[in-house]
C-alpha cells in the first residue's frame, strides 16, 4: 500500500527541481547528473514532464512511457508535433533517470509487473488526467492515450490489462515482451546480417545478460567516450533538437548509473535466460487478459473497456524485435478480443522507432489518433 511507503524529503537530499520538458531533462544531465534519489517516493508530479498547462479545449491527453535504460527525453522529437491538439505527459519509469529507486527484489516475473503497475496506478491517481475537480470518472469526451516504447510498452500493456476502463487507445512503439523465445531461422539470421551492422550484431551477441546500465557502469567515466563510438547514430538523431548532441550521451549515462538498479532488476526478472529479446510472460500468450471489445463479453463492468477502445503497433523495419509472433499477436487481439488494431512498420527505423524515422512515425501516429479528437 502506498500509505506504507516512506516519502523522502527533497530539501534533505537536494534533488534538482523536476524537469518541465525533455529538454530540461537533458540539461540536468549536462549539468552533472540528477542528484541523489536513493530513497523512495511514489511516482508523482515530481517525475512528470508536461509540455504546457492544461488546456480545457484539448479533450485528449497522451501519456508517453519510455523504455529500458531511457528517460522522458527520449520523446523530445515528438513533443512539438503533438502539442497542437493534445495535452502531453511523460514520466520516468522506476529505476531510470530521475525516478525513485527503492530497495526491492523481484522473486518472480509477476512481482516485477505488480511493482510497476502499482507505480503507474499511483501516478495516475495523483495526476487526475482528464478529471475536473470533484470528478471521480472521466466523461466520454475526455480521452487518454497511452504510448509505450520497448519495455515501457510491455508495462503499458500490463496496466491496461489491470485497468481497461482507464484508457481509450494504447500505442505500442516497438514494444518488448510480445514474443516467446524461438531459435531464429536461417532466413531470419540472413535478414539480420543484411540489415544490421556488424558492430550492433557483435554487441547483441556479447551483451546477452549484460544490459546497457551494467555496461556503462563497468566502463566508469570512460563510458562517455565509448558511447559516441558504439552508438554514433545518436549524433545525427539528436543534432536537430540539442545545441550539442553529446549532451544526450551524458543523459543516457546518468539515466543508468545510480543505485539501486531497480529498473534493471525488474527487466531481468521478466526476460528469459536466452537473452533480452524474449519474455517469460509474453504478451502473445496473454491476449485473454487484454480488454475484450466484443458485445456481451464482459460480465464485470469494471473490466469492460471504454467505448471505441483501440490499439496501435508501430515497429521499426530493422528492429531486433520484428518477429513472427507479432502477426499472431495482432490476429489474436482482433479475432479473440474484437479490438480495433492497427499494425505498421516504419521504414528504415530500428528499435528507437520514434526517433529513427521521426517524420513517418509522427505522421502515421497522428493520422491514427486524429479520430480521438473531439468532434471527429
Amino acid at each position: 500500500p502506498s500509505s506504507e511507503l516512506p516519502v523522502r524529503d527533497p530539501a534533505e537530499e537536494q534533488i534538482p527541481s523536476p524537469p518541465t520538458s525533455p529538454v530540461d531533462a537533458v540539461a540536468s544531465a549536462k549539468s552533472g547528473g540528477f542528484g541523489s534519489s536513493s530513497s523512495f517516493v511514489p511516482p508523482s508530479v515530481e517525475q512528470v514532464a508536461k509540455l504546457r498547462p492544461l488546456d480545457k479545449d484539448k479533450y485528449t491527453s497522451i501519456v508517453f512511457v519510455h523504455g529500458y535504460a531511457g528517460g522522458i527525453a527520449n520523446w523530445l522529437p515528438l513533443w512539438k508535433s503533438f502539442a497542437a491538439d493534445y495535452d502531453l505527459y511523460a514520466f520516468d519509469l522506476p529505476g531510470f533517470a530521475r525516478s525513485p529507486r527503492p530497495h526491492v527484489s523481484f522473486p518472480t516475473p509477476e512481482s516485477a509487473i505488480e511493482f510497476n503497475v502499482q507505480h503507474f496506478e499511483k501516478w495516475f491517481e495523483e495526476m487526475r488526467i482528464g478529471l475536473e475537480p470533484g470528478e471521480t470518472e472521466r466523461s466520454a469526451d475526455r480521452k487518454i492515450i497511452l504510448v509505450g516504447h520497448s519495455f515501457g510498452g510491455y508495462l503499458c500493456s500490463n496496466l491496461v490489462m489491470e485497468y481497461p476502463r482507464l484508457f481509450d487507445h494504447v500505442v505500442l512503439a516497438d514494444a518488448w515482451g510480445v514474443h516467446r523465445y524461438n531459435p531464429p531461422t536461417a532466413e531470419e539470421k540472413a535478414r539480420r546480417r543484411k540489415l544490421v551492422s556488424k558492430t550492433v550484431r557483435f554487441l547483441d551477441w556479447s551483451l546477452k545478460g549484460i544490459y546497457w546500465g551494467k555496461l556503462l557502469r563497468r566502463c566508469g567515466p570512460w563510458a562517455l567516450r565509448i558511447l559516441p563510438r558504439v552508438r554514433p547514430e545518436f549524433t545525427d538523431t539528436w543534432s536537430p533538437y540539442l545545441d550539442d548532441p553529446r549532451h544526450f550521451y551524458e543523459y543516457t549515462y546518468h539515466c543508468n548509473v545510480k543505485k539501486p538498479f531497480v529498473g534493471e532488476a525488474a527487466f531481468e526478472a521478466l526476460r528469459t535466460h536466452h537473452g533480452p529479446q524474449a519474455c517469460q510472460l509474453p504478451l502473445v500468450e496473454r491476449v485473454a487478459l487484454f480488454p475484450n471489445c466484443k458485445a456481451g463479453a464482459n460480465t464485470d463492468p469494471s473490466k469492460a473497456p471504454r467505448s471505441g477502445f483501440k490499439m496501435t503497433l508501430l515497429y521499426g523495419e530493422v528492429s531486433w524485435l520484428i518477429h513472427k509472433d507479432l502477426d499472431l499477436f495482432v490476429d489474436r487481439l482482433r479475432a479473440d478480443n474484437g479490438i480495433d488494431v492497427s499494425y505498421s512498420v516504419i521504414e528504415t527505423a530500428g528499435h528507437m522507432v520514434m526517433v529513427d524515422n521521426v517524420t513517418q512515425f509522427t505522421t502515421q501516429l497522428l493520422n491514427r489518433l486524429k479520430e480521438e479528437l473531439k468532434g471527429e
